[in-house]
């Protein structure tokens, strides 16, 4: 009797699973309920044993198997139902892709494990062409036409459930909420304006001097240029942020709170599909050792910055003074420290990342170190960038640099408004998450001639070769464009100038130069494999 007792009960667990499905999850988002699903699913299976345990007269064999039963039948009828409505009933049903991306995004971060999302994107163009249903409800349109539809000016598409990864804490870089993202904006501008970076040059040549001292000590030897690169971007951005920087160009290392987060960002660029699974581990990942570390010196920093006034003005002295002057410097603690993080993760590795690759091909073709020099000689001083941004042989190597490896390869996507949208010729419905990955787009023959070459002339004497200027936008466009791209092209003429003049670059040797590019990763920012580099002074 007791067993005919319990057989219906299976059936009410799948019957539950199904209408979780059609009554609940079809619905809005849940990736910031994730780690409530977690507790509940724990605790009703915590329960459900309970009753089973007394209903079995404390046998635990079959108290475990009964609930293992219930619970199998409630997942089974749920993640069925899910998998046929994505497969034959889901708006985007009709869009190419691979099976396991109908399905689930987990398929996408099977195939990320490596961290080479850039190049899974790119595969799945060539399989599926310029639509590709890259997960049950996410697109992935490989066309300059998508890329301004989503993220260009007067776009109505929103940031989706990915930016939420790192709450609560809070940053210009995102916060998903349109006005609240443009209110801040309006201060930061104000901190990159071009007023306020000619200010920033002074930190620029000054950490430029440290790393170059480094460079000649090596007098010639092999040196390891990925990681003195990175040293420099970290402490030029530390500087800003803080007003000092983390000492790793005069240590020759990484300061270990820098390290920590940079063996974070590896977990992050792989997980980085699933918003859901990063929040229902987000307890976890907070309490990493790398990450963790790196928050809590970025608030003793802010703590100490907030009580000193600099003497140079730097961003934070833009971005509290901005908060002090409404009053609101305590409301708005969440976002000054969002923004720092923004500064010396995000803006480090991007600046790192575009030095390691324009480096990497300076030494592949030297001719164009030479041309640089012939430039240079024009100058009065390497320290007027203005003028340096104007040389045109200079900005085309850097240009080309980052229309092949942009800082931000794929990057997070966009939401498509209610409603839908019309994005090349074909109607997106609303409420999709749509990526125009940079890297791919870039290399479009559609957009550029010898799309995959490095050819600096295409910008100067072979305008030609660029066939549509919108497939170029490696600092994104539109309201959410990197707000400090002009503190990013100074930085990185400044420092290609100041190299170039002193140091004939070659390729160390054993280095073929295509390991900085075979081991590229893209963890959100993109990260160059190692490039081993001699610099030998010139005229020596």
């Amino acid at each position: 009797m007791e067993n005919l007792d319990i057989i219906p009960l299976p059936i009410w667990a799948a019957c539950l699973g199904l209408l979780s499905h059609w009554l609940y999850f079809i619905r809005g988002e849940h990736h910031m309920q994730a780690p409530l699903y977690g507790c509940l699913f724990l605790g009703t299976s915590a329960i459900v044993y309970y009753f089973e345990l007394q209903l079995h007269d404390h046998d635990i064999f079959l108290a475990i198997a009964a609930e293992a039963q219930l619970e199998a039948a409630y997942l089974l009828a749920l993640f069925t139902s899910m998998t046929g409505y994505r497969l034959f009933f889901h708006p985007l049903r009709h869009f190419p892709g691979p099976l396991g991306a109908r399905i689930s995004k987990i398929w996408h971060v099977w195939h990320v494990r490596h961290a080479q999302n850039h190049l899974v994107l790119d595969k799945l163009h060539h399989e599926y062409g310029t639509f590709v249903r890259t997960g049950p409800q996410e697109l992935t349109i490989y066309s300059p036409e998508a890329l301004w539809a989503i993220s260009g000016p007067g776009s109505s598409c929103t940031r989706p459930d990915w930016y939420d990864s790192v709450a609560p804490l809070k940053s210009i870089a995102n916060v998903r909420d349109p006005a609240e993202h443009d209110k801040r904006r309006r201060v930061w501008d104000q901190a990159f304006g071009s007023k306020a970076v000619r200010n920033y040059e002074s930190r620029i040549t000054k950490y430029g001097d440290q790393l170059d001292q480094h460079l000649a000590s090596t007098k010639g030897a092999p040196v390891n240029v990925y990681d003195y690169f990175s040293f420099y971007t970290s402490d030029v951005m530390s500087d800003l942020a803080f007003g000092k920087s983390f000492g790793n160009l005069l240590n020759n290392t990484f300061q270990p709170s820098v390290q920590g987060v940079r063996d974070f960002m590896g977990v992050f660029g792989t997980l980085s599909p699933v918003p859901w699974f990063i929040r229902l581990g987000s307890g976890i990942l907070r309490q990493l050792n790398g990450w963790k570390s790196f928050i809590d010196f970025t608030k003793r920093s802010l703590d100490e910055r907030v009580m000193v006034e600099p003497s140079v003005p730097d961003v934070s002295s833009y971005l509290i003074g901005a908060s002090m002057e409404k009053g609101t410097l305590e409301e708005d603690r969440d976002f000054l420290e969002g923004d720092a993080l923004v500064l010396l993760i995000v803006g480090s590795d991007s600046m790192a990342t575009t030095l390691i690759n324009t480096f990497a091909n300076l030494a592949r073709y030297p001719r164009y170190q030479s041309l640089i020099r012939n430039e240079l000689q024009t100058l009065s001083s390497l320290s007027n960038f203005s003028a340096l941004l104007d040389l045109p042989v200079l900005s085309s190597v850097i240009m080309e640099t980052l229309r092949l490896w942009p800082p931000i390869p794929t990057g997070p996507g966009r939401k498509v408004p209610e409603g839908g949208l019309m994005i090349g010729g074909r109607w997106v419905p609303g409420g999709t998450h749509v990526f125009a990955p940079r890297f791919t787009i870039a290399r479009l023959e559609s957009c550029f001639e010898r799309p995959t070459e490095f050819v600096p002339e295409r910008w100067t004497t072979k305008g030609e070769m660029v066939r549509d200027r919108h497939g170029y936008a490696p600092f994104s466009i539109g309201r959410y464009n990197c707000v400090g791209q002009k503190l990013a092209m100074r930085n990185v003429s400044y420092l290609v100038a100041l190299l170039v003049s002193k140091y004939d670059i070659e390729l160390a040797p054993g280095d073929d130069g295509t390991r900085v590019v075979r081991d590229l990763q893209d963890n959100f920012t993109m990260n160059p494999g190692r490039l081993d580099l001699v610099l030998k002074v010139r005229g020596e």
